[in-house]
C-alpha cells in the first residue's frame, strides 16, 4: 500500500490520517495475545462491544430513529453512525461480522446459561442484517449458514430449526424489508419495475462494473496501481478522457473488494494481497485441524475459535464482492487474531501437561 502511493493521483488523507491509527490497534492485539486465553478474552469482549451497540441501536430504531431512507425502505443504521449512503451497508456488515463470534461464544462459555444469551446476540446479528436492507451482507450470511449447516448433517436438529426460521420469520418482516431481498432470486419485467426495482438492479450491477472498472485502472497502472483510496476519482478521470461526463456527486466508490485491491495497489498488490489471505487461510486451517485431533478442553477450544477466524475471513471475502472494504478495521482484527491463533505453542505443548 505504502509503495502503490507513491503512484496515487493525490495525497491520501483517509490512508494517512486514519488508516494508520487502525494499524496501531493491530499492532496491540498480535503484542498481546499470547495465549487462548486471552484470544478467548478479546473475542468476549468484541462480541459484548458490538451487542451492546445493537441492543442500544434497536432501541433508538423501535423509538423512530437510527435509519437511512433509501431504496424505498426505513434502513437501520447505527445510533452514532451518520446519515451517508453507507450507513446501511455499514450496520449490515457489523451484524454478519457479529455472527461468526456468536457461533464462536456459543461453543466457548463453560456455563450453559450464557447459551442463550450467544443465540439472542446472533439473532440481533441476522434481523440487524434484514433491517439495513444490506443484500451483500445476507448473501454472505447465507453461505455461512450452509456451510455451518454442511458440516453438521449428522444433528437433524439444525436443519430443522433453519427451516422453521426460513418458514415462519420471513413473512413477519416488513413489505419493505421482504421485497428488498426478494430482488436477489426474482426478476422483475423491465415495464413492470418500480422505480425501487430498478434502484435495486441498477446496484447490482454496479457491483460488477467496480470490479471491471479496477481491472481497467490496474491495466492503465499495473505495477503500483492508481494509489490507496483514490480509486473513484481514477475511475472519474478515466471516463472522462473516455469522453464521458461526469457529474461530480456522481463519483462512487467501485463497491467491490477485489476491483478495489487491484485498481489502487495494482497487480504486484493484488497478488501480494491473494498470497497474504491465502497464507493466513492455510495457517488457520493447520492449526485447527490440528487442534481437533487432540481431544482435549484447550485443543476443542482452539477448534472452535479457529473456525470462527476462517468464517470471519469467508464472510469479509464474499461480501467484498459487493463492498469495497479494503481499509475496513475488520481486516486488521481477522489478521490480528489470525496471527496471533497461528503463533500459538503446539498442541502437543500444552496437552502433555
Amino acid at each position: 500500500m505504502q509503495m502503490s502511493e507513491l503512484n496515487s493521483l493525490e495525497s491520501a488523507l483517509h490512508w494517512k490520517d486514519y488508516y494508520w491509527k487502525q494499524l496501531v490497534f493491530f499492532i496491540c492485539l498480535t503484542v498481546t495475545l499470547k495465549s487462548v486465553k486471552q484470544i478467548r478474552l478479546i473475542i468476549f469482549l468484541i462480541a459484548s462491544i458490538i451487542f451492546l451497540y445493537q441492543i442500544y441501536s434497536w432501541m433508538d430504531f423501535i423509538n423512530g430513529g437510527s435509519y437511512v431512507a433509501q431504496q424505498g425502505m426505513k434502513r437501520m443504521k447505527g445510533t452514532w453512525a451518520d446519515t451517508g449512503y453507507g450507513a446501511g451497508n455499514a450496520w449490515g456488515l457489523l451484524g454478519l461480522f457479529g455472527i461468526p463470534f456468536a457461533i464462536a461464544i456459543y461453543g466457548l462459555v463453560h456455563k450453559p446459561v450464557f447459551r442463550p444469551i450467544a443465540l439472542c446476540f446472533g439473532t440481533s446479528c441476522v434481523l440487524c442484517i434484514f433491517f439495513s436492507g444490506t443484500r451483500g451482507a445476507m448473501v454472505a450470511s447465507a453461505v455461512l449458514g450452509v456451510v455451518h449447516i454442511g458440516n453438521r448433517l449428522h444433528d437433524p436438529r439444525y436443519i430443522v430449526a433453519t427451516i422453521a426460521i426460513i418458514v415462519f420469520g420471513f413473512p413477519f418482516l416488513p413489505v419493505q424489508v421482504q421485497n428488498r431481498f426478494l430482488t436477489l432470486v426474482q426478476s422483475v419485467k423491465e415495464e413492470e419495475a418500480t422505480q425501487f426495482d430498478k434502484i435495486a438492479t441498477e446496484s447490482a450491477r454496479g457491483r460488477l462494473q467496480g470490479l471491471v472498472d479496477g481491472f481497467r485502472l490496474a491495466n492503465n497502472s499495473p505495477v503500483f496501481g492508481c494509489g490507496p483510496a483514490v480509486s473513484a476519482q481514477a475511475v472519474g478521470l478515466m471516463r472522462e478522457k473516455g469522453g464521458q461526463v461526469i457529474e461530480e456527486e456522481k463519483i462512487l466508490q467501485l463497491h467491490n473488494l477485489y476491483g478495489q485491491v487491484v485498481g489502487e495497489l495494482g497487480y504486484v498488490g493484488f497478488f501480494a494481497w491473494i498470497s497474504l489471505v491465502l497464507t493466513v487461510t492455510i495457517c488457520v486451517s493447520s492449526g485447527r485441524a490440528t487442534a481437533k485431533l487432540t481431544g482435549s478442553a484447550e485443543g476443542d477450544e482452539r477448534y472452535i475459535i479457529g473456525t470462527m477466524i476462517l468464517g470471519l475471513m469467508g464472510v469479509m471475502l464474499v461480501y467484498g464482492m459487493a463492498g469495497h472494504t479494503l481499509y475496513d478495521y475488520r481486516w486488521l482484527i481477522v489478521f490480528a487474531l489470525a496471527n496471533s491463533y497461528s503463533a500459538l505453542p503446539d498442541v502437543d505443548a500444552f496437552s502433555s501437561h
